[in-house]
């Protein structure tokens, strides 16, 4: 019902005596379908650099860029995020406002990575916050903090209203989970107990968000694996999608062919296309089924950009599309990009029919 009112809306808008028909802004899955990439914080404390990538982005035709705003620091100006400053996590290496309207000039989409539960400034500058052990609750020797901590809360709340105020379009959560590597102490908490505290984190952020009363969505990032095993993937790392998926509006599987172990989960003789296509066909189609009708129309996957050749990433966004999803963002934590913007400069397939605007028109 949410769906169906929420194209509704959008064609209302879009169609609308005295509103402007900017597809972009009236089309209501529009974070679905976006494209783009992920910018270092390098290039984004730097205004060169940052516009001459917005140029290049739109050039090529792409619509997103992907910025960090925390991930081992708080790398924005924060001005309201009290815990943050008195603790010293801020750095202030750019402007976040000036950021995003920068960003709007150039009419991207603004995604702010936002890296949730590994914190390691936080558990630094205050060790009562990290990950403790279940039984004793003493705080454990660990880059991670604990999840529903009082204080994690309210110091990640401060920020995401912060961020949220500042105009951008999704605040993305990457490692909303618990920690892969061996802390043998978290093997005495139940699945349920891990499950629970990172969905209060989640529903943190959303009510954070909807507090602004901007149309800033919300989404996370989350393993690939996760698609293929699911009940034995949530063990250690807790990330349950289907729990998550009511208080989200975009899912991202990170979809890199180069995390499945070679020599595994691909068989040349039985499945379709490269090993590149299959993997994150393979991926987004568990995730379908996992999310089921209800969110599976949420999922725009992360696709691998490093170590790939302009057919790989040819490869990789065919695959999104024959998983009849509509959108992407591209990962490369150095921003090496050359692949992708030859790839996506010869890519002919043609835009699935429900992946437009005019669709939405159509189908109301």
């Amino acid at each position: 019902m949410k769906y169906i009112l929420a194209l509704i809306i959008g064609v209302v808008t879009l169609f609308s005596p005295g509103v402007i028909a900017n597809a972009e802004i009236s089309d209501p899955l529009f974070a679905q379908r976006a494209k783009g990439i992920y910018l270092n914080v390098s290039n984004v404390k730097d205004t060169d650099k940052l516009v001459a990538a917005m140029e290049h982005v739109k050039r090529v035709g792409l619509t997103t860029i992907v910025f960090d705003v925390k991930e081992h620091f708080v790398y924005f100006n924060s001005q309201e995020g009290g815990i943050a400053k008195d603790a010293g996590v801020v750095l202030s290496l750019y402007d976040l406002p000036q950021l995003v309207a920068e960003a709007k000039k150039h009419g991207m989409y603004t995604i702010a990575r936002y890296v949730a539960v590994k914190d390691k400034a936080l558990g630094d500058a205050l060790p009562e916050t990290r990950i403790k052990h279940p039984i004793t609750r003493e705080s454990l020797d660990s880059e991670w903090v604990e999840p529903s901590d009082e204080t994690v809360l309210e110091y990640n709340r401060e920020l995401i209203i912060e961020v949220a105020k500042a105009g951008v379009d999704e605040i993305n959560l990457d490692y909303i989970r618990y920690p892969t590597d061996n802390i043998s102490a978290l093997s005495n908490m139940t699945l349920n107990e891990k499950v629970v505290h990172l969905e209060e984190f989640v529903r943190m952020a959303r009510r954070a968000i909807d507090s602004v009363g901007y149309d800033t969505k919300l989404g996370i990032s989350t393993y690939a694996i996760i698609g293929w095993y699911y009940e034995s993937s949530l063990v250690n790392t807790a990330q349950d999608v289907k729990r998550f998926a009511p208080f989200v509006d975009v899912i991202s599987p990170m979809a890199y062919p180069a995390t499945f172990a070679e020599g595994a989960y691909f068989d040349p003789s039985l499945h379709p296309r490269s090993r590149m296509y299959y993997l994150v066909y393979r991926t987004l189609e568990g995730y379908k089924e996992i999310l089921g009708e209800e969110h599976a129309w949420k999922l725009r996957p992360w696709i691998q950009g490093y170590f790939t050749t302009p057919n790989d990433i040819i490869d990789e966004m065919d695959a999104v599309y024959a998983a009849d999803l509509c959108g992407f963002t591209v990962w490369s934590q150095g921003n090496y990009y050359g692949s992708l913007y030859a790839g996506y400069a010869q890519w002919k397939t043609p835009i699935p029919e429900h992946c437009t605007v005019q669709n939405i028109a159509d189908s109301a």
